[in-house]
């Protein structure tokens, strides 16, 4: 059974980039919950193709008009913070791919390791981040952070050829970044 994805960040360069992969191994992962802080023209044609059960704008001043644009499909409409942290916890969700630029996709990780979901970790500032969270969160939630090394692997197996220099310069930069 294909593993369900939420991607935190989809519209990004990251995100988009996640759902080329992801398209190419339907019978790995399937789309389940794409979320965008304000890009509502490019959430709505990644809802469309991709066809999640739901779609999240972290912008509250952008639901009426993402509820309007998608009315014609049976895909659920939300939006704000409390929303993604409630749709990347849900049960219909297996993997989260964090992608959010800076800070703001701390919350909604937090929820989803709470949640026990595999996350996969694809912003610096993040991979950076899970050092404190090691040292502050319980050791429940640690585990859940090593799936997560975890799934960032898996997520890798399924890139073209140049998977094992990706994989060098993740490695290169985490012994950095514990140096």
């Amino acid at each position: 059974m294909p593993e369900r994805i939420a991607l935190l960040g989809s519209t990004g360069s990251i995100g988009t980039q996640a759902l080329d992969i992801i398209s190419k191994y339907p019978e790995r992962f399937i789309v389940e919950v794409l979320i965008a802080g304000n890009n509502l023209d490019l959430l709505v044609q990644q809802a469309n193709k991709y066809q999640p059960d739901s779609v999240v704008i972290a912008n509250p001043d952008h639901y009426l008009q993402l509820k309007e644009y998608l009315k014609h499909t049976n895909i659920k409409v939300y939006a704000g913070n409390e929303a993604i942290e409630q749709v990347v916890s849900s049960s219909t969700v297996d993997i989260v791919i964090a992608s959010i630029v800076g800070y703001s996709g701390v919350r909604p990780t937090i929820a989803a390791i709470k949640a026990g979901k595999k996350i996969a970790l694809a912003t610096k500032k993040l991979l950076l981040w899970q050092e404190r969270l090691l040292v502050n969160l319980s050791e429940t939630l640690a585990a859940s952070l090593f799936l997560s090394i975890q799934s960032i692997l898996q997520f890798f197996n399924v890139l073209p050829a140049n998977r094992e220099i990706l994989l060098k310069k993740l490695h290169l930069q985490l012994q950095e970044d514990h140096s």
